[in-house]
C-alpha cells in the first residue's frame, strides 16, 4: 500500500500559473466558498478528544480494508489525471478544486455558487462588498487545492500556505511578532506569537505520525487544526484543505489534492471512528471526482462534434477555452481567437445555440459563458 512511512515536509513543487493563481500581493486577501444543495454541515470535533500517535496507528491497522478502498479510489483518480495531457489535466483539476471549495463553504453554512466564484476569480464580479470575504476565501481554497505540493511542517510553512506575512524580524522569536496579515479578518482567529505557538503545535502533531499512511496523516491534520486553535471548532475550510493536500502525497502527482465527499461522514471521538469516516469520505470524494472527469470528457467530444461543420479556427479555439476554464468572458475569447470582442460574442452565441455553451452572466461588457453539460 503506498503513501506510508515518509515525512510531511517535502519541498514545495513549482506549478504553472493559471486563472486561479493570484499575484504575489493578491494572496494577502486569502481564504473560501461554493454550493451543492445535497451537502450537509459536518459535526465539530469534541475538544476533549485526545489521542497519541500509537492510538492512530492502531486504528489504521484495524481499518486495513477501508484504507485500501480509499487508496484504490484515489489511485484511479491520480492515474486518470496523469494519463491526460498537461493542459486538460490542469483544467480538470481546477474544476475539481472549485467544486470541492463549494462543498466546504456550504458545510460552513455560507453557500456561494461555483459560477459566481468563477466570475469573481476571473473578473472580480461579485454581488456585494459583504460577499467579497467569502469569495476571497473560496478563491484561496481553489488555488491551494489546484496547486502542487506544499510544505506544511512548520509555522513558517503554514504561514505561507495561509498567505500570512509575519510582521517581525528574526526567525523563531515569536514574541517579536505583533501580528500577521489582517486580510483574513474574522477568520484570523489568533495572531502573532499565539498563532505561531498554535501552528507549531499542529505541525508537531502531524510530524508525530510519519509512520502512518498519508490518509491517516490527513485525518489527524484536519482534527488537530481545530484542536490547536488555528480556527474555530466549527471551521471546515482551512483544516479540510490542509488535510486534502497532505493526503494527496499518497499519489504519484496526478492529483494535487485528495477529494473529500461532498457530504461528509459524521465523525466520532475515537481514532477508529474518525479514521473510518475520513477513509470513506476520501473513497466517495474520489469516485465523485471521476464522475466529474467523465462528464468533462463527454462534453469535449460532444463539443468537437458540434463545431465539426464550421469553417475557421475560432469555434474550435473557443471550445478548447471553454474546456479549460469554468467561465469565459468575451474578452478572453477575443484574445484566444485573435478576433474582435463582437466576433467572439457571435461565436460564443453560436456555440450556445448548438448546446455546448451557455451564458452565465448578462452584465454588459462583463458577459460570461461556460460549457453546457
Amino acid at each position: 500500500m503506498t503513501g506510508r512511512g515518509s515525512t510531511v515536509d517535502d519541498d514545495e513543487e513549482p506549478s504553472l500559473r493559471s486563472i486561479w493563481d493570484a499575484a504575489d500581493d493578491e494572496d494577502a486577501l486569502d481564504p473560501l466558498r461554493l454550493i451543492d444543495p445535497d451537502v450537509s454541515p459536518v459535526d465539530p470535533i469534541p475538544r476533549s478528544a485526545g489521542s497519541g500517535p500509537e492510538a492512530w496507528l492502531d486504528a489504521e491497522a484495524a481499518l486495513a480494508r477501508p484504507l485500501a478502498e480509499a487508496v484504490e479510489a484515489f489511485a484511479r483518480l491520480d492515474e486518470r489525471l496523469r494519463a491526460w495531457d498537461a493542459a486538460h489535466a490542469r483544467a480538470a483539476v481546477e474544476r475539481l478544486a472549485l467544486g470541492q471549495a463549494a462543498a466546504l463553504l456550504w458545510a460552513e453554512g455560507a453557500p456561494v455558487e461555483v459560477e459566481r466564484l468563477s466570475l469573481w476569480g476571473a473578473s472580480r464580479i461579485g454581488r456585494s462588498s459583504e460577499e467579497d470575504a467569502g469569495l476571497a476565501r473560496a478563491a484561496w481554497a481553489a488555488r491551494r487545492l489546484a496547486r502542487g505540493r506544499w510544505t506544511l511542517a512548520s509555522a513558517g510553512a503554514l504561514a505561507r500556505f495561509e498567505g500570512r506575512t509575519p510582521r517581525c524580524e528574526g526567525e523563531g522569536d515569536s514574541g517579536g511578532c505583533d501580528d500577521f496579515s489582517a486580510s483574513w479578518g474574522a477568520f484570523a482567529r489568533v495572531r502573532g506569537g499565539a498563532w505561531i505557538a498554535a501552528a507549531e503545535s499542529w505541525a508537531a502533531e502531524v510530524r508525530g505520525l510519519r509512520a502512518a499512511h498519508r490518509f491517516t496523516q490527513g485525518c489527524v491534520a484536519e482534527r488537530a487544526w481545530r484542536l490547536s486553535g488555528l480556527s474555530d471548532a466549527t471551521a471546515v475550510v482551512e483544516p479540510a484543505v490542509a488535510a486534502m493536500k497532505i493526503a494527496a502525497r499518497a499519489g504519484r502527482g496526478g492529483a494535487p489534492f485528495a477529494p473529500l465527499a461532498r457530504r461528509r461522514t459524521p465523525g466520532g471521538e475515537r481514532p477508529v471512528e474518525r479514521l473510518r469516516g475520513f477513509y470513506a469520505d476520501l473513497a466517495t470524494g474520489c469516485a465523485e471526482a471521476l464522475v466529474a472527469l467523465e462528464r468533462l470528457q463527454s462534453w469535449r467530444l460532444r463539443a468537437d462534434d458540434a463545431v465539426a461543420d464550421l469553417t475557421g479556427r475560432t469555434p474550435r479555439l473557443l471550445v478548447a477555452l471553454l474546456g479549460q476554464r469554468v467561465a469565459v468572458s468575451a474578452q478572453d475569447a477575443s484574445e484566444a481567437g485573435g478576433v474582435s470582442v463582437s466576433a467572439a460574442q457571435r461565436n460564443l452565441a453560436l456555440l450556445a445555440e448548438r448546446g455546448v455553451a451557455r451564458e452565465i452572466s448578462r452584465q454588459g461588457r462583463f458577459r460570461m459563458w461556460a460549457a453546457s453539460p
